[in-house]
């Protein structure tokens, strides 16, 4: 084999891993977990948020949904720590597309429930789109998001021994 052969033979098979990798860091973006509370999954977020990344988590919740019972989603922002955006045309583009995920929950029989916004995401969301989040619950951390899920389906959390 010349060394054109080889170095054909070994582009292939780095392309064909990074394939594999961009495949895993998909599936580990948005871990979905389910909950302690019934018929609940909890979605944490971490890292970089855009809207491309946004779109792929609307596409695995609604599918999720689809094959479980599921009457509510927790999307936890709390590990956001970094917005991928340059202009408000992208910031519009996320609310656009979490306006979206509400809607397409809704139809699936889903409440959606968001927490753990930083001041500045809250900020150019509601900026952009006063009325969007009107009729979503929100909540500034997750602890408090849990309550309202607890409460809304009658449930008390109780530890052992108490």
């Amino acid at each position: 084999m010349d060394e054109f052969e080889r170095l054909r033979i070994e582009n292939e098979a780095l392309k064909s891993e990074i394939e594999d990798y961009k495949r895993m860091v998909k599936e580990l973006s948005a871990p979905i977990i389910p909950s302690i509370v019934p018929n609940t999954i909890l979605v944490p977020l971490n890292g970089t948020l855009n809207g491309e990344r946004f779109l792929q988590i609307q596409q695995k919740v609604a599918e999720k949904i689809h094959q479980e019972d599921t009457s509510a989603v927790l999307i936890d922002f709390t590990g956001i720590d970094e917005l991928d955006f340059d202009s408000s045309g992208e910031y519009q583009l996320l609310s656009n597309r979490m306006n979206d995920l509400v809607n397409v929950l809704k139809m699936m029989g889903a409440e959606t429930i968001f927490v753990g916004f930083s001041p500045k995401l809250a900020q150019y969301l509601i900026q952009l789109n006063p009325t969007a989040f009107k009729e979503t619950q929100v909540f500034s951390s997750f602890k408090a998001g849990l309550q309202y899920l607890l409460q809304k389906k009658n449930l008390k959390l109780t530890l052992q021994g108490e």
